[in-house]
């Protein structure tokens, strides 16, 4: 060790570990900017009653694969019958 005392904050200063990359997300408070930036997720997550979102909901219901052998039975298990 060295004679001389070092601390932690001294240490962390040194290794810039109080420096924050700024994000064009965030403002400085940690709020988004823009609340639409996600809009379209959020529409098809909420909208469940828009038109084309249910039949778009049904073709992708009619894409899913069925389960296999242990999902038929953990299927059963679950949900009986």
């Amino acid at each position: 060790m060295s004679s001389g005392s070092t601390s932690t904050k001294d240490i962390i200063n040194k290794w810039g570990g109080n420096k924050r990359r700024s994000s064009a997300a965030s403002s400085d408070s940690g709020t988004p900017k823009s609340p639409t930036r996600f809009a379209g997720l959020m529409n098809q997550k909420r909208a469940s009653g828009d038109a084309g979102m249910v039949a778009r909901r049904a073709s992708w219901d009619e894409q899913k694969a069925a389960p296999g052998m242990l999902g038929g039975f953990w299927n059963k298990f679950t949900k009986g019958g």
